[in-house]
């Protein structure tokens, strides 16, 4: 299904309930006044970093209505068939990606771990600040803001307990931190848009973490291991380190396609080069 800004739509997800306006999920109760006092004040601090941000969205209406659209879209993501367990995942960045003799940047091998909100924060959090970097041929230009706390009624008993929002060089973004009972999961929504201030992709995505601050975010055809390392015999400042590949489904299981690793520094200086990994079999 395809969405557009400015329109009133109606989504059916694999929830019992259906939501009639993206701008608030139905029956959203709690500190939404507070939430929106965040927002707004991440959206000038998003808009103050980017001139191409006002550009992109326009109008603070329009930047709420898509926080709650990706919220709900990456939730539909998580809830669908689409999901990979972690166990999978883990297997595959171990066997294809970890080990892989071509890598400028060592991480630590993933690990299965139960996520409690405060080790959510605290990772995400790690993230905050303005980052540096190379895609592919593209210069990045990143800034994460600190994470948001609330306490916002979603839907399936879950909470909304946390945001961060986020400029990526080509669009805007959120991390979003819902929590039910002992159960947190971590989600996450891009929009791109083009030069013109049109949205040309969205990309849902849930994360897993480990006792290492170390997230693997888990798209419809990519795996992203993402950390921030402060080791400075890797760099003399830290950096942010980005490490995953392409994935297809087929009757095999999961396939990794093309490998890829870039490194993002907090300064821009001196940026590492875009690497390419071959991850075949």
């Amino acid at each position: 299904m395809k969405y557009y800004l400015y329109t009133t739509i109606t989504l059916t997800l694999c929830m019992p309930f259906i939501v009639a306006d993206v701008l608030y999920p139905l029956n959203t109760v709690g500190n939404k006044p507070d939430l929106g006092r965040n927002l707004s004040s991440d959206y000038k601090d998003l808009t103050d970093f980017s001139e191409s941000i006002a550009t992109f969205i326009m109008k603070e209406e329009s930047f709420n209505r898509l926080f709650w659209e990706g919220l709900i879209k990456s939730y539909s993501f998580y809830s669908s068939s689409e999901y990979i367990e972690q166990s999978t995942i883990n297997d595959l960045i171990e066997t294809r990606l970890w080990s892989n003799p071509d890598l400028k940047h060592s991480f630590k091998k993933p690990e299965i771990n139960r996520t409690n909100f405060l080790m959510a924060f605290n990772a995400l959090n790690s993230f905050s600040g303005k980052w540096h970097g190379k895609w592919e041929t593209m210069k990045m230009h990143h800034l994460w803001l600190p994470v948001r706390k609330c306490n916002t009624a979603l839907f399936d008993s879950f909470t909304l307990v946390g945001f961060q929002s986020c400029y990526t060089g080509d669009g805007i973004g959120w991390n979003y931190v819902l929590k039910k009972e002992d159960d947190v999961i971590i989600l996450g929504f891009v929009y791109h848009f083009n030069d013109n201030g049109k949205i040309f992709a969205r990309n849902p995505h849930y994360a897993f973490l480990n006792s290492k601050k170390q997230l693997t975010w888990v798209s419809d055809n990519h795996i992203y291991y993402e950390f921030v390392c402060t080791n400075s015999t890797c760099a003399n400042e830290q950096h942010y380190v980005i490490t995953g590949a392409q994935y297809e489904k087929n009757a095999n299981g999961i396939e990794l396609i093309s490998g890829f690793q870039a490194i993002y520094l907090d300064k821009n200086q001196l940026i590492p080069d875009f690497q390419s990994l071959c991850v075949e079999k």
